[in-house]
């Protein structure tokens, strides 16, 4: 009744997002990840992510673009992202569309979207408290902050251009 007790859209599904200090450390983990479940498609939101998981697994290897779902069969198929998209909004459609459960969502703090919020000193730290280059970063908070990072980002949107890589996206979209 007028929306009173509509409390918005639900959300059937978790985020899982893991964290390395680099890309490359992350590139090691969804190499043993296929050696581990020949059933892993990775999912990349921008080609420079797609073509430089491509380069370290083999041109063969199950990496595909987030707009190219509708289009490959991933029935039984364990369905890891390998980055974040900027914008929350872009994720929300795509994973809601493809009614998942659990996302698991790989990241690096090396990459773009995190050098926007400090990501060099976090690794600074993270090494400074003895963490290895192959250990993961996963809780909750972790989830939380990268949500909260991107409804920041998406206050300082200038446009929705698809660009080549994260980087070309932030400049191209992002005033800050």
């Amino acid at each position: 009744m007028f929306g009173i007790f509509n409390r918005g859209s639900r959300k059937n599904y978790e985020i899982v997002d893991k964290v390395w200090l680099s890309k490359q450390a992350k590139w090691n983990a969804c190499s043993d990840m296929l050696k581990l479940n020949s059933d892993c498609v990775f999912i990349a939101w921008f080609e420079e992510t797609r073509d430089e998981l491509k380069a370290k697994l083999g041109e063969q290897a199950p990496v595909f673009l987030a707009n190219q779902l509708g289009s490959i069969s991933v029935p039984g198929k364990l369905l890891v992202f390998i980055e974040h998209h900027p914008l929350m909004k872009e994720e929300e459609k795509l994973f809601e569309t493809l009614n998942l459960n659990e996302i698991p969502v790989l990241s690096a703090l090396d990459e773009p979207i995190f050098k926007r919020f400090g990501g060099e000193n976090l690794i600074s730290l993270i090494k400074n408290l003895g963490m290895s280059e192959g250990e993961i970063l996963g809780h909750s908070l972790i989830t939380k902050s990268i949500k909260r990072a991107q409804q920041k980002l998406a206050e300082k949107i200038i446009g929705s251009e698809q660009a080549y890589s994260q980087e070309e996206w932030f400049a191209r979209n992002y005033k800050g």
